[in-house]
């Protein structure tokens, strides 16, 4: 294992040319990490991984803005090779905060080299701007407000099919402005304003599966995805809603 007290420690460990751009920051707090690995690595082969990671009180203090940003983390990994369903990451806690701004972020994503299974809460205010002009990333250009405070349970190929019968999803997303860019990659993403507030719970029972929609109401004013692979997709002037006070046993099927 690995205990590193202090992260200046660790960052005496990273090359200078890579940390030639950390110096407009003050980086202070404690990081622990501890794990071993066991096994052969090669293609799509891993080795039997137990590993945690924890960050204490990381603050990085952007000193040209005197702005402050505060990190706690703490995440656990277990893969199995013999039993790869049952491998997970498990994050108890992510927090940031720099401002106003705020992410929050409890969960659990198992079977994580198969159907990724993710059990999480997200609640986050993210001022892109903000962020953006505190970490510029070279090649990338993001703007825009994002709030949302989320509760979720699903597995990735059920949310890619949206096979909303196997979707458990409470809580409310709202965007101002979203702008994604990577100009190498010719990729954007734009949101004029959109929210969504969902209340979807599949309810279990010997005779049947039911989906229960308490509530659910999405409004979109222009939402634009472009890139060289994909179509161009575009959803604009949207208004959707749904009350249901009894659950309903037959949901159609989305394409």
């Amino acid at each position: 294992g690995l205990d590193i007290p202090q992260i200046d420690n660790v960052l005496e460990m990273i090359p200078k040319s890579l940390v030639a751009g950390l110096k407009k920051y003050r980086i202070s707090g404690a990081v622990n990490f501890n794990g071993t690995a066991k096994g052969t690595y090669k293609d799509d082969i891993y080795p039997n991984i137990d590993a945690s990671l924890v960050l204490n009180d990381i603050r990085a203090i952007v000193l040209e803005q005197n702005a402050e940003v505060k990190l706690n983390m703490e995440t656990n990994l277990k893969y199995n090779s013999e039993k790869i369903a049952e491998s997970y990451i498990d994050v108890k806690q992510l927090n940031a905060t720099v401002g106003e701004t705020y992410f929050n972020l409890k969960g659990k994503a198992s079977n994580i080299l198969g159907d990724p299974y993710i059990n999480a809460r997200l609640r986050c205010n993210l001022n892109l701007d903000y962020i953006s002009s505190l970490f510029p990333i070279e090649d990338l250009t993001y703007k825009g407000k994002l709030s949302s405070d989320i509760e979720a349970r699903f597995s990735l190929a059920n949310l890619m099919k949206m096979n909303v019968q196997k979707i458990y999803m409470l809580g409310n997303i709202n965007i101002e402005r979203i702008l994604l860019r990577i100009p190498s990659m010719r990729f954007l993403v734009f949101g004029k304003n959109a929210t969504a507030d969902l209340g979807i719970n599949s309810i279990k029972s010997r005779r049947s599966e039911r989906l229960q929609l308490s509530s659910a109401r999405v409004t979109v004013d222009t939402v634009r995805v472009s890139s060289p692979r994909t179509i161009e997709a575009r959803v604009s002037k949207l208004n959707l809603y749904a009350n249901v006070e009894e659950p309903i046993n037959e949901v159609p099927h989305l394409i």
